[in-house]
């Protein structure tokens, strides 16, 4: 994407979920005081607004949810820019998890039904330990 290009997303100002996005970006990985340093609330404010106005624009039945944030964050913390975290932020949403973000939440519900299978199948092992307690937060 160009810089041009996703300047003129941002500079539309708030999306229809602006109010969403604001309500998650202030807790995203708050306690992580390298990832404070390195990525700005705003700059994720930023991304997230874009991303819903490249949404609209292209038609895509789709909204911003609840997690976004914490997916978004690991971009921004390793691009090398704003612009590239968003161009690789919206290249990860719209091809390798679509129904993310689709109004039904029907990616998200898929992704606890896969949890539901595979966590007692690695309950005592570290990375199943992990996922059953991310269960217990749902």
């Amino acid at each position: 994407m160009r810089t041009s290009d996703y300047v003129s997303l941002v500079r539309r100002g708030a999306s229809s979920s602006y109010s969403k996005i604001r309500n998650d970006t202030f807790r995203t990985l708050a306690t992580d005081p390298l990832f404070r340093r390195r990525v700005s609330e705003a700059s994720l404010i930023r991304l997230l607004n874009a991303f819903q106005w490249k949404l609209r624009d292209s038609g895509i039945d789709a909204q911003y949810v609840q997690g976004m944030n914490v997916i978004a964050a690991p971009f921004l913390y390793a691009a090398r820019s704003e612009v590239e975290a968003f161009s690789l932020f919206s290249v990860f949403i719209q091809r390798e998890c679509p129904g993310y973000v689709k109004p039904t939440m029907e990616g998200v519900h898929r992704g606890l039904k896969v949890s539901c299978i595979y966590v007692p199948k690695i309950r005592y092992q570290p990375l199943g330990l992990i996922f059953q307690y991310m269960l217990t937060l749902i």
